[in-house]
């Protein structure tokens, strides 16, 4: 599948060294795109269909805003994203996963595609979504 995000960005480029994602759900510079399972998804450690029916309320509160017309698109901010990614980083500390394997489970920037924490966690940071952390965009009308 081809995915082009903002100034005709490609997935592949934008990922080429570092899955930078958001909630495992987002994608800075891809408004409107919503992944689920996706990097950092607790795929390996939870029930995927219990992780994919919090990420689709997730996605489903955000669509109900843009259907209140709060926003015509929407992205995560680039700082947003990173600091996500660099919370899981920190939380494996020096794990196995962070410290110099070699795995599928690494991107090339050495981050690791895991969900380090309780599955808890999981659903509670996803009960609602921060607005903080998207930038979203009204087009108005010609």
């Amino acid at each position: 599948m081809e995915l082009i995000g903002e100034n005709g960005m490609d997935i592949d480029t934008a990922w080429k060294d570092q899955y930078l994602n958001y909630r495992s759900l987002t994608i800075p510079n891809f408004p409107n795109y919503f992944l689920m399972t996706g990097p950092n998804s607790p795929i390996g450690n939870f029930s995927v269909t219990m992780i994919a029916e919090v990420q689709a309320d997730y996605i489903l509160k955000l669509i109900e805003r843009w259907q209140k017309k709060e926003f015509d698109a929407i992205s995560p901010k680039h700082s947003a994203a990173t600091r996500f990614l660099d919370n899981i980083k920190a939380s494996l500390g020096k794990t196995v996963w962070t410290g110099g394997c070699q795995s599928w489970h690494l991107d090339k920037s050495g981050t690791p595609v895991l969900w380090p924490w309780p599955f808890e966690r999981f659903v509670q940071e996803m009960q609602e979504p921060d607005m903080r952390d998207f930038e979203s965009m009204i087009v108005e009308p010609d």
